[in-house]
């Protein structure tokens, strides 16, 4: 008899060399290998080192021959078919990451792998094979964890592979996960590092964002197991598998399942093995305390799921830590939910929703859980602790300005009461009423006060009907019946529910507020007051966004409406507009415009104390681009504002004695005698520059921080911003300065902008020297003609006697204004400064020839 590893070296030489395949080579790759058919010897480290390295390489020297001849495809489906699992499939993945392959080879590696997964459902085997390997391996834990990166990241390696050149169900997560799961056999070998295994997958699936799929699997699988009354080794494979599951994907594994499952006693099956290991319990409690008090989901259904399963669990270990599990689920679950339920300050910062939801949290405690473990501690005790928080929380419900938080403490409040007949009177039960609207939500919140059908009368129901209200829910007690009387009293005779059709409408979609209990805060209503106004404007929550955007879009015409109450709250107002996010709304550009509307407004009425806050704000390092572009804007708006919508108010005119009868005569007799060629022009109405008192506090302390944008803007990795800031802060500077006419600092601050023209135009970015040329235009065109012919140094060279030319930041040598003009006109690189430098030095002229006229 030969040696196995002769043979195969003489077959690997014999495939490079032959056309077809040789005749032995189908029983080298079949599994097991059959030693005597061969008829070789070999011993059993021999023929694992052979399928280690040798059948690999035999393999790929096989399907290499696929495109030279028909008769190697036979032998390739062979291969797929019968060869070992584990081998055939590290060999194909490991082909579809190979760059070297043709379009045509990948291809036929896609092929081969989607029969090997769906149509000889191969993975079973690959599974087993994999856990048995481990066994002999020195690190078991990263070679299984090898072996379930690889199932999870296949359908990744074939879509890299296939480039969108063909379908296939390994793209279907659906698919792929219920084969993959469909594989999982735990009655042929129940050894740890099967289950070990099956928890890494399952763990690899939910990371990958599986989760969805692989608990929709999980859970169909128990309610198939209990609808077929299988023995106990079907339902009890998952709960095991669920030990082995990792600690950082239980939540998005457990999250689907608890959000499907219509009965808490399937959750309680899965459960049932974690919950017998300290180390597991600790983990999932963690997740249920995030599941409440961090997460948010709009059905109540999985938190029924979850204490349901709770309580059903301790119910049926009747084991001596029962008690000590239910002290310590009502210590770290119920109890805190009860006092977030009645904290006032979470009751003001968290929204509707999110208020709806704690309260669907404490009515499954007290249903779900409380209740059917009650047996197991001291009910009483546990009762007289709730009273304190139960009455502090619907008195702090009552006292919230939302209605419908008002409402939640009514309800809830009402009901806990009944159920816990919390104040323990003897032979009178508990009863609390308030007066409020009966609504979607005070059903749905009611709802959760009836305990759920038990899983003999309802598992044959696998639908949402676990969340129906009270009237759904029959029962013989003559005391729930009545009950339920008092709640359809108020109800026509045409108005009866249907015990059996009834259903609810859902709850809204988060953020928008409930539709069927809104206030009037929430109806967006105009406000009246400019403290209503700025109050509406510092609303945060997401159900007061319509108040809010109200306020903005009325703060304009308030202020406008009330000048003098809103000089008291100018730097209020001027903080909100510059400081305070703007509310979400579907028009952000109409919100957008009513802020600046507001600032202007407030900046008009008080512009003594608006402009030094915001001058004030611009210079801060913590200000931002967008909130100095803004201020910019605002300022640049005022003083336009200012400087051309005050007038001065008519002359009274001298009582006369009463002769308009006379004089209307007098006048329709010349008009009758008068021809005219054309109508006269009104008179204009006398006005006044209302700016000019204050030009000096828009403009110099604005001129004081051009030191700090200008070395910013030179370099930096934000110094393209800068520039842009520089250039809209140098033309709000001449803005400023074309609305100051008449102003007694009007010479000054003409000096300054020349001084700094030099200086400025240095800079690289065009956009600054434009706005330098703008504003050296501006000093030309707007100066009245007395200021120049009392300065004409303005123009002509030099300076103004006490200007700040003597800083280290302008300080320059004298240049003249026409020489510099010209020659920023024929050596700027920039077309659009050449143009300002023409028609700057066209005024200048113009400017002179004035003067030399006067």
């Amino acid at each position: 008899m030969s040696n196995l590893d002769e043979v195969a070296k003489g077959i690997i030489t014999k495939l490079s060399e032959s056309a077809d395949p040789p005749e032995a080579i189908r029983d080298f790759v079949t599994y097991p290998l059959d030693t005597d058919k061969l008829n070789v010897t070999a011993s059993a480290t021999v023929i694992c080192e052979f399928y280690r390295s040798t059948l690999y390489k035999l393999i790929g020297q096989i399907f290499l021959h696929y495109f030279k001849s028909r008769s190697w495809h036979g032998l390739i489906e062979h291969i797929v078919r019968y060869g070992k699992a584990d081998i055939v499939f590290q060999y194909l993945c490991n082909q579809l990451s190979n760059k070297s392959l043709e379009d045509n080879q990948l291809d036929l590696i896609a092929i081969q792998l989607e029969r090997f997964i769906f149509t000889f459902d191969r993975l079973r085997s690959v599974l087993l094979l994999s856990c048995a390997e481990s066994t002999t391996v020195p690190n078991k834990a990263v070679f299984l964890e090898r072996y379930a990166r690889l199932f999870v990241n296949l359908p990744t390696l074939f879509a890299n592979a296939n480039q969108g050149r063909s379908d296939s169900r390994l793209l279907e997560k659906r698919s792929y996960v219920r084969t993959v799961f469909s594989s999982f056999s735990p009655e042929k070998q129940n050894s740890a590092p099967v289950f070990q295994l099956y928890g890494l997958i399952v763990s690899q699936f939910c990371l990958n964002g599986y989760a969805t799929e692989a608990g929709e699997f999980i859970l169909n699988s128990v309610i198939k197991c209990m609808g077929d009354k299988v023995t106990d080794s079907g339902p009890v494979f998952w709960p095991t598998v669920f030990c082995h599951l990792k600690e950082t994907c239980l939540e998005s594994c457990l999250q689907p399942i608890l959000t499907s499952s219509s009965h808490p006693h399937y959750v309680c099956i899965l459960l049932s093995e974690v919950f017998q290991q300290p180390a597991q319990m600790n983990s999932f409690i963690r997740i249920f305390r995030r599941t409440i008090f961090v997460r948010y989901f709009p059905s109540g259904k999985l938190l029924r799921n979850m204490f349901g399963s709770l309580s059903e669990l301790i119910t049926a270990q009747n084991s001596p830590t029962s008690t000590s599990m239910v002290n310590r689920i009502n210590d770290e679950l119920g109890i805190p939910v009860l006092r977030l339920w009645a904290d006032a300050s979470a009751i003001r910062s968290t929204s509707v929703e999110q208020q709806i939801y704690i309260s669907f949290a404490l009515a499954s405690w007290i249903t779900d859980f409380y209740l059917p473990t009650a047996s197991v501690v001291s009910p009483q005790a546990v009762q007289t602790s709730l009273l304190p928080d139960v009455l502090t929380g619907i008195s702090n419900h009552l006292s919230s300005p939302l209605q419908e938080i008002r409402t939640i403490g009514m309800a809830v409040g009402e009901s806990v009461v009944r159920v816990l007949d919390i104040f323990g009177k003897p032979n009178q039960k508990s009863e609390l009423k308030f007066d409020y609207e009966e609504n979607d939500m005070v059903l749905q919140l009611r709802s959760f006060f009836h305990p759920m059908p038990s899983f003999e009368s309802s598992k044959h129901e696998i639908s949402e009907t676990i969340l129906l209200p009270a009237t759904a829910i029959a029962d013989d007690s003559s005391q729930q019946t009545s009950e339920i009387q008092e709640e359809t009293d108020g109800l026509d005779s045409d108005d009866d529910r249907d015990p059996v059709n009834y259903c609810f409408k859902p709850l809204p979609d988060r953020p928008s507020a409930a539709k069927s209990v809104q206030s009037e805060s929430s109806m967006g209503k105009k406000p009246r007051y400019l403290r209503e106004c700025l109050d509406g404007m510092l609303l945060a929550k997401p159900e007061e966004n319509q108040v809010s955007v109200a306020c903005t879009l009325a703060a304009a015409d308030l202020i406008y409406a009330h000048p003098q109450a809103a000089r008291e709250l100018a730097t209020d107002f001027a903080r909100v507009f510059v400081h305070v996010e703007p509310p979400a709304s579907p028009d952000e550009a109409k919100v957008a415009t009513a802020r600046h509307d507001g600032l202007v407004a407030i900046g008009t009425v008080a512009p003594k104390e608006c402009s030094r806050y915001l001058t004030n704000e611009f210079c801060q390092p913590t200000c931002s681009l967008g909130q100095r572009l803004n201020i910019l804007s605002a300022l640049t708006d005022i003083a336009c504002q200012l400087s051309s919508t005050f007038k001065l108010p008519e002359p009274s005119a001298v009582q006369l004695p009463n002769t308009s009868k006379a004089v209307s005569i007098i006048s329709d007799r010349l008009e009758q005698k008068t021809r005219r060629f054309c109508s006269k022009p009104p008179a204009k109405a006398l006005s006044t520059n209302a700016f000019a008192p204050y030009a000096g506090e828009f403009f110099f302390p604005l001129f004081n921080s051009l030191p700090q944008v200008h070395s910013n803007s030179l370099g930096g990795v934000f110094a393209h911003q800068d520039a842009s800031l520089l250039a809209s802060l140098v033309a709000c500077l001449a803005t400023v300065y074309a609305c100051s006419r008449f102003s007694p600092v009007q010479t000054r601050m003409a000096q300054e902008l020349l001084d700094l023209a030099p200086l400025l135009y240095r800079h690289p970015e065009p956009a600054v020297r434009r706005a330098v040329l703008i504003a050296t235009g501006t000093v030309i065109t707007m100066t009245p003609p007395t200021v120049l012919s009392a300065n004409p140094q303005l123009v002509l060279g030099g300076s103004l006697p006490g200007s700040q030319k003597s800083l280290a930041f302008t300080s320059h040598s004298d240049f003249f204004l026409p020489e510099w003009l010209s020659s920023c006109s024929s050596g700027d690189a920039d077309s659009e400064c050449r143009l300002l430098a023409k028609v700057g030095l066209s005024a200048l002229i113009e400017r002179v020839s004035e003067l030399s006229t006067v």
